[in-house]
C-alpha cells in the first residue's frame, strides 16, 4: 500500500511505524510537518487480522523484490510503502482464508471556500489505529450482516438482473456523499460534478436514500430547508461548499421538495421532523401558486427554468404541471395534520384544478404534449419520457390519481412506443412531427429518468413493458463494464438510485410507519415471490406465495425494528386471514374493499429474527 499522507504536497516527508492491536498487525504512514488544516494530513494502516501476520515499511520497489524472491520482506529505511502478509501452509484440499484490513483517519476536510468541515467519523475514532482495531473486534458481526443483505438481494425470486441492477447503484450513497463534523449530509448530483444536494435529482435518487439511511435523507432536506430564500423558494445545489447554493432559479424545486417531506414523514412516522419543515413546506408552494400567470390553476413555465435546464418549456407543462399538482395534494395532506385545515381544503381545490387544467391543455388523445402557451398560442407536441413524473411519485406515497388512469396509462404505452431507441429511453421524441434540427437535452438518455419510467409501467401493470425498459439499461451498462457506475454528469450519478422504485413497484409494496400498515401485493412472480424487504425502518424478507385461495405472506425482520397494524393484499377468495408472530397466533380481522384486502392485528413490533405470516384461514 502506498504512503497516501501528504499527496496533496510537494515532496512529503514521509514516515512509517509497526502498529498493532489485539488481533492485527501492521504499519501505519503519515508525513512529518504537514500543515494541520490539510486534508492530507493523516494516517493510513495497512494490516493483516490474526497470528502470523508479518509486515514492513520501505520503497515499494524493493518490498516487492524482496518477496518475490523470498516470500517475505524486511524493512528497507524508508516509508513511501507498507507490505503484509501472511502465511499459509495448506494441504491438498485445504482453504485458508487472509483477511487484510486498510484503514485510515484525514479528520480534515477542505470545502470549495477553504473552510474546514471536519469529518463525522472523527467523532468516533481518534485515529487510524482506533478504526483498525474496531474493524478487527467486530469483523465477524459486520460481515454477517453485510452477507446477510447481499443475500437477501440474490436468492430473490426476481430476475437476477433486476436486483443486481438496484444493488449496484448503492455505491453511490458513500462514493459521493459528504459527511461532515456537524452532521451536516449531502450527495453529489455526479462525483465531484455540478453540486451537492441537487434538490431535482435527489427528487429521484432518494427513494432509496430515506429507505436506507432515514436519518440522513433528513439531514439532506435539512440543508435545503436552512437556505430557503425569503420568496419561499428552495435553492437547486450546493457548489462545493455548504456556505451558499449555486441558484434558486427552477420552478419545479418548490413541489418536488414538498413531496419528499411528506414521503420522509410517511416511511419514518417522524412528526417532529413533519412539524420542522411544514413551515418550509407552506412558503415554497405559496411562492408556487403565485407562478400561475393565465388563471388555469398551473405554475407557468418561461425558457430553461426546470429539471431539464437545457430545454425550454413555455406555459404550461404536463412534466411541471403534473408535479405541482401532486405537490399540493401533498401539501394539503401535511396542512390538515399541522391544523390549518382551510389552507388544506385551498390546496387540494388548486390540486384539483391544475390537474383538470393540463387534462384539458395538453392532452392529444396517445399522450400529454410537452408544452402549450395560452398567450401565444404555440404548443410543442413532443412525447416526453417524464411527462407523467407528478403520476408517479403520487403513486409511490398514494396520493391517488391525478388525472384520469386510462390517460396515464396510454401516456405510457406511448412512451414506451416512442421513445424507445435501441437500447435506451430517449428523453424526448416528436411523433407528430415538429422535432427541432439542433440537438439538445430531448435527445439525450438520462438512466435514473429511464429507471423511474420503468418504475412506473410496473406499478401501473405494464409489467413486461417495465421490465424490459428496465433489462436495456442494466445491459447497455453491463456492456461497458460499470453497472455500479452510472455516469451522466460526472460518475456515479445520484438520479439512477430510483432504481429501488421498481423493487416497490414488482412486490406492490406501499408503507406507511404513521399508520403500521404495509401492502404487499406483487405483480412479478406472484405464485413463488422472494425478494427484499426494505423500510427506513427495517429490512428484512418478503415472501408471497399466491393461489386461487389467497397468499401466504412471511415477512421476515433481519435488522431494526417494525412497527405493523395493517398488512394489506389482494383479497382472499373468502372468509379471512390467520395472523401469526413467532408462532403465536394474533387475533385479526379482515375488510375486503375493491379486490383489496385488509387484514388488521394488534400492533406487531417485529425485531431481528421475527417472522410475521399471514394466510387464509384454514378449510378455504
Amino acid at each position: 500500500l502506498p504512503n497516501m499522507a501528504g499527496y496533496n504536497t510537494p515532496s512529503p516527508k514521509h514516515t512509517a511505524r509497526r502498529v498493532s492491536g489485539r488481533s492485527w498487525r501492521g504499519v501505519g504512514m503519515s508525513a512529518e510537518g504537514l500543515p494541520a488544516d490539510t486534508p492530507s494530513n493523516g494516517e493510513v494502516i495497512a494490516a493483516v487480522v490474526g497470528r502470523g501476520g508479518s509486515a514492513a515499511s520501505g520503497g515499494p520497489k524493493e518490498l516487492l523484490a524482496a518477496f518475490a524472491r523470498t516470500g517475505r520482506a524486511a524493512d528497507t529505511g524508508g516509508a513511501d510503502a507498507a507490505l503484509v502478509w501472511k502465511k499459509l501452509d495448506l494441504k491438498p484440499g485445504e482453504t485458508g482464508i487472509v483477511t487484510f484490513v486498510l484503514a485510515w483517519h484525514f479528520p480534515c476536510f477542505i470545502d470549495a471556500e477553504k473552510i474546514d468541515l471536519g469529518r463525522m467519523y472523527a467523532h468516533r475514532f481518534a485515529s487510524a489505529q482506533d478504526v483498525a482495531s474496531h474493524v478487527a473486534a467486530n469483523l465477524a458481526d459486520v460481515k454477517k450482516k453485510t452477507a446477510a443483505f447481499r443475500d437477501v438481494f440474490y436468492r430473490s425470486t426476481l430476475p437476477n438482473w433486476l436486483m443486481d441492477a438496484i444493488n449496484a447503484q448503492f455505491t453511490t450513497l458513500f462514493k459521493s456523499s459528504w459527511w461532515t463534523k456537524d452532521g451536516t449530509f449531502a450527495i453529489w448530483e455526479g462525483l465531484g460534478c455540478c453540486g451537492l444536494q441537487t434538490v431535482d435529482v435527489a427528487y429521484y435518487g432518494s427513494v432509496a436514500l430515506i429507505a436506507l439511511f432515514p436519518d440522513l435523507a433528513k439531514q439532506a432536506m435539512r440543508l435545503s430547508a436552512r437556505h430557503q430564500n425569503p420568496s419561499g423558494r428552495i435553492p437547486h445545489f450546493f457548489p462545493g461548499t455548504f456556505e451558499y447554493p449555486d441558484a434558486y432559479h427552477m420552478i419545479d424545486l418548490m413541489p418536488k421538495f414538498t413531496l419528499m417531506v411528506w414521503r420522509d414523514y410517511l416511511w419514518t412516522g417522524d412528526r417532529a421532523y413533519l412539524n420542522e419543515m411544514w413551515p418550509r413546506v407552506r412558503a415554497a408552494m405559496e411562492h408556487n401558486r403565485a407562478l400561475d400567470r393565465n388563471g388555469d390553476f398551473v405554475c407557468d413555465n418561461h425558457g430553461i427554468d426546470q429539471s431539464y435546464d437545457g430545454w425550454e418549456f413555455e406555459g404550461t407543462s404536463s412534466y411541471v404541471g403534473l408535479i405541482n399538482a401532486a405537490g399540493f395534494k401533498a401539501a394539503a395532506k401535511m396542512a390538515v395534520l399541522c391544523g390549518e385545515p382551510e389552507l388544506a381544503e385551498d390546496y387540494q381545490r388548486l390540486a384539483a384544478i391544475g390537474a383538470a387544467s393540463l387534462d384539458r391543455l395538453l392532452w392529444n388523445g396517445e399522450y400529454f404534449d410537452l408544452f402549450y402557451d395560452i398567450a401565444t398560442d404555440v404548443r410543442d407536441t413532443c412525447c416526453m419520457s417524464d411527462q407523467v413524473n407528478g403520476q408517479w411519485f403520487a403513486d409511490l406515497i398514494e396520493l391517488g390519481s391525478l388525472l384520469p388512469d386510462v390517460k396515464i396509462e396510454s401516456a405510457l404505452k406511448a412512451i414506451y412506443a416512442h421513445n424507445r431507441k435501441g437500447d435506451h429511453l430517449r428523453n424526448g421524441v416528436w411523433p407528430r412531427g415538429g422535432e427541432p434540427d439542433h440537438g439538445g437535452q430531448w435527445t439525450a438518455v438520462w438512466t435514473g429518468t429511464e429507471y423511474m419510467v420503468a418504475a412506473h409501467m410496473v406499478a401501473r401493470g405494464l409489467v413486461d413493458e417495465g421490465l424490459s425498459a428496465a433489462k436495456a439499461v442494466y445491459d447497455r451498462y453491463a456492456k461497458d463494464g460499470r453497472t455500479w457506475n452510472h455516469g451522466e454528469c460526472g460518475d456515479h450519478y445520484y438520479r439512477p438510485l430510483v432504481a429501488l422504485a421498481i423493487l416497490y413497484a414488482a412486490q406492490g409494496f406501499h408503507y406507511s410507519a404513521v399508520e403500521g400498515r404495509l401492502t404487499l401485493a406483487p405483480c412479478v412472480e406472484p405464485g413463488n415471490h422472494v425478494s427484499p424487504l426494505i423500510t427506513p425502518l427495517a429490512w428484512g424478507e418478503v415472501r408471497y406465495r399466491e393461489d386461487a385461495h389467497g397468499a401466504r405472506i412471511e415477512i421476515e425482520v433481519m435488522q431494526g425494528r417494525l412497527a405493523l397494524r395493517t398488512l394489506e393484499t389482494r383479497a382472499f377468495a373468502a372468509g379471512g386471514a390467520r395472523v401469526s408472530l413467532g408462532g403465536r397466533r394474533l387475533d385479526a380481522s379482515t375488510e375486503t374493499l375493491d379486490g383489496t384486502a385488509a387484514i388488521s392485528f394488534a400492533e406487531a413490533a417485529l425485531g431481528p429474527g421475527d417472522l410475521l405470516v399471514v394466510e387464509p384461514e384454514a378449510g378455504q
